[in-house]
C-alpha cells in the first residue's frame, strides 16, 4: 500500500525476539510483497537473514530509536507511518518521531485473497 510504512520493533514484538511476541516475522515479508514499505527498527540481528533481504531496511534500537524512526520516515515520506512495538519507551520514541504507536498483540492483518 504506497504511503503506508509499517515498522517492526523485534524483543517483545516478533516470535524471534527476547523475550518473544506474537508476531511472526513471515508476516513481515507477507506485508511487504502486498505492497507495503515494512522494516525493522529494534534488534535486527535476531531476524533471519532472508526475512531481512526481503524488507525495505532494517535499524538499530534503543536508545536511537527516535532516530531511527524519523529515518525511515524521511526517507519513505509515508502518508502513515506505524510502529509495532510493546514497551511504554517505544511509545515515547513514536512521540517524538511523530509516527503512530501500535501494541503487537493489537496489529492486525487480514491477508486472505489476492493483493
Amino acid at each position: 500500500m504506497r504511503g503506508v510504512l509499517l515498522i517492526f520493533d523485534v524483543d517483545g514484538t516478533l516470535t524471534v525476539g527476547d523475550p518473544p511476541g506474537p508476531i511472526p516475522p513471515s508476516l513481515l515479508v507477507e506485508l511487504r510483497r502486498r505492497g507495503f514499505t515494512v522494516g525493522v527498527v529494534g534488534s535486527w540481528s535476531k531476524v533471519p537473514e532472508d526475512v531481512l533481504a526481503e524488507l525495505d531496511f532494517h535499524y538499530p534500537g534503543h536508545p536511537e530509536k527516535p532516530r531511527w524512526l524519523s529515518e525511515a520516515c524521511r526517507r519513505y515520506s509515508p502518508v502513515i507511518a506505524i510502529y509495532v512495538a510493546d514497551e511504554e519507551r517505544d511509545r515515547e520514541a513514536c512521540r517524538l518521531a511523530g509516527v503512530t504507536y501500535v501494541r503487537p498483540e493489537d496489529f492486525r492483518a487480514r491477508l486472505t485473497g489476492r493483493s
